[in-house]
């Protein structure tokens, strides 16, 4: 059980994987954030085939042979009643520490209080919310480290770019979708020109596992030669407002790792760069590294020099240690 966006009660599905031959308890929790799978309620990684790479989880086996115990959450809306929140801190934040709290609730697992959150792009966003979130909203579950990857966490430089990004129209039909679902003083069809009305209500029903979401981002690629399938600045206006709204920002209890791939196109190291000043003058203690060569997936591929940080940064998290920072100052 967990709430919407708007305190309402909701439910959502998770996933609890331990390994069979680790030792006895307590174990460590990691709480994994996952990435973009849609915004249609099939499109929970737990109804896929490939239920954890569906969401771009990085290191599964080593987490698991570290005697961790890995909680994924679907969110609210994938795979339970919607609006999934998409890119809404306060619905996908919640869903990721209501998770940790109904794990501890199983039967025949010991799991110790200290926890980490990973999470990648979509799960970055969801994760920094979970750390934002997590002294006042739940405070029975003590979050040690946030470990985001290539996050969205700027909604409104993001959301700027998204009809410019090959296969960004599929992101913003999802952020579309969400918004006017959520919000009532959003209206979609402010935002989108009529032409391409049909084409963006269609992607938002489509998950990205899917091959026909690839047939989508054609047709709107195709679209947008001719036309702009935004007609109106998306932030501008009730839209604009509402992702600004949604950007993770104020006080941050917990060392955060935020790790970017410098060749990403979907959410670019430059728009990285400014969120990270800006949390640095909010005082986060922040450790930020970027990755040569490295693109949206490829900085969480198996083979990316990211993995061993990860679970390093992560070790050290756990064990309590004093965490590294790279703002000025600190």
């Amino acid at each position: 059980t967990t709430t919407r966006d708007d305190n309402q009660p909701a439910v959502a599905s998770a996933l609890v994987v331990v390994a069979k031959n680790a030792p006895p308890g307590p174990r460590p929790v990691i709480a994994w954030a996952h990435g973009t799978t849609g915004f249609a309620e099939p499109c929970a990684p737990t109804l896929l085939d490939d239920r954890l790479g569906a969401g771009a989880l990085p290191a599964e086996s080593a987490l698991l042979d570290r005697g961790w115990a890995l909680v994924a959450t679907d969110y609210v809306g994938l795979g339970t009643a919607g609006p999934h929140p998409y890119l809404i801190g306060q619905g996908e934040g919640r869903s990721v520490l209501d998770a940790v709290r109904a794990a501890h609730q199983l039967d025949h697992l010991d799991l110790a209080d200290r926890t980490v959150v990973w999470g990648h792009s979509q799960g970055g966003h969801a994760a920094l919310w979970a750390g934002l979130l997590a002294p006042t909203y739940a405070p029975d579950t003590p979050v040690a480290g946030i470990a985001v990857m290539a996050p969205a966490s700027d909604t409104v430089a993001l959301t700027t770019g998204l009809d410019t990004v090959p296969g960004g129209s599929v992101f913003a039909s999802y952020v579309l979708a969400a918004y006017t679902a959520v919000y009532d003083d959003v209206d979609g069809d402010t935002y989108v020109g009529p032409a391409a009305r049909t084409l963006v209500r269609e992607m938002a029903t489509r998950c990205l596992s899917e091959p026909a979401v690839y047939v989508s981002v054609l047709s709107a690629l195709s679209l947008s030669r001719d036309r702009s399938v935004l007609r109106t600045d998306p932030t501008t206006g009730p839209l604009g407002r509402r992702l600004a709204e949604n950007v993770p920002t104020g006080t941050m209890a917990v060392p955060v790792l935020l790790v970017q791939g410098a060749t990403d196109s979907l959410v670019t190291a430059a728009v990285q760069d400014g969120y990270v000043r800006d949390r640095c003058a909010e005082n986060w203690a922040l450790d930020y590294r970027t990755y040569p060569g490295r693109d949206h997936l490829g900085l969480v591929a198996e083979d990316s020099p990211l993995v061993p940080d990860l679970l390093t940064w992560t070790e050290q998290r756990l064990a309590g240690t004093a965490a590294p920072g790279t703002c000025p100052g600190r």
